[in-house]
């Protein structure tokens, strides 16, 4: 299983401005960080609290991250 970094996730983010969706990160990382892989995984109350469109970015970031493990597991080259 992979294990979600919280720091690795907030670089994602950084390197390209506009996969943060317009949304204001900064309010959100604090809640967040103690729950990582749960915010990750969609099992947590995010949703239920209208942070939805958060998680779909993590969502996004989360599919990479899923993909780069595979590819490592098959000894292949994972690009960006």
């Amino acid at each position: 299983m992979t294990k979600y970094n919280f720091e690795e996730f907030k670089q994602w983010l950084e390197e390209k401005p506009e996969r943060q969706d317009g949304l204001r990160w900064t309010d959100v990382f604090p809640l967040i960080k103690n729950r990582f892989d749960a915010f990750v995984e969609g099992k947590d109350d995010f949703a239920e609290k209208g942070w939805i469109y958060t998680q779909t970015v993590a969502q996004k970031w989360k599919q990479e991250v899923d993909q780069r493990e595979r590819e490592r597991a098959k000894g292949g080259k994972y690009e960006v």
